[in-house]
């Protein structure tokens, strides 16, 4: 083999290694670009004779399915539009808003993400209403990013999720009743009913959540209780 033959070689060799580095660098940043994530869109602010509401707006990027995608970007606008309305219907039972004594309706609608990975995001759409007092809604999605499906808990606990569910908060109230600054009503607890609706998310352990409204288990001051529940 003459020496033009070697060199020949050689850059061939080199042209191979170059476009493997091309191709897994190619590889690295269309991964990174598809792994899913729950961000900021946009937020603003407005005030009115009424209200003084702050809005912020996450979408979903990175999934392989843009179809997928857009669905669930509509599930959190309808989410936050339901709220606006909802805020919107409320304003509009008090007739004499020029009295001073009544005070503007100040609204907070937000997002907290849980739990995301490239099959399962875990989050909420979450909206304060504060006048005399505030008051605290959470809209949970639990949604199959292969699909766009929302799981329940059934889809994680079994067919026998309400009996799990029931059993594990009994128990933990117990527990926690131990402690003064825990307060239930003991008859909606020995009463439970759990429905697939049952309002969870998932923690970054992997397990469900179940939360409860205000005022739907305990007195307004314990918020929106938590249980997780094993598995």
């Amino acid at each position: 083999m003459n020496s033009n033959q070697k060199n020949i070689k050689h850059i061939c060799y080199c042209l191979i290694i170059v476009f493997a580095l091309i191709i897994m660098n190619l590889s690295t940043i269309y991964a990174t670009e598809l792994t899913p994530k729950i961000e900021l869109l946009k937020q603003y602010h407005f005030e009115s004779v009424e209200t003084s509401s702050s809005v912020t707006i996450p979408h979903i990027i990175g999934l392989d399915n843009p179809q997928i995608e857009e669905e669930i970007n509509q599930l959190i606008t309808q989410s936050i539009q339901q709220y606006l309305n909802q805020f919107k219907e409320s304003n509009n039972t008090y007739t004499n808003i020029n009295d001073p004594l009544i005070k503007k309706w100040i609204v907070d609608i937000n997002y907290q993400v849980y739990f995301i990975d490239s099959s399962l995001a875990s989050f909420s759409i979450n909206a304060t209403q504060i006048k005399a007092s505030s008051y605290l809604q959470k809209t949970f999605f639990n949604i199959d990013l292969k699909t766009a499906r929302q799981l329940t808990v059934e889809d994680f606990l079994g067919k026998k999720y309400s009996q799990i569910i029931q059993t594990e908060i009994q128990k933990q109230i117990k527990e926690n009743k131990k402690n003064l600054e825990y307060s239930y009503f003991d008859d909606v607890i020995q009463n439970l009913n759990i429905q697939k609706e049952q309002p969870f998310y998932i923690n970054q352990q992997n397990q469900v959540v179940v939360v409860f409204n205000e005022f739907d288990i305990a007195p307004g001051y314990m918020g929106m209780p938590e249980f997780i529940i094993p598995t």
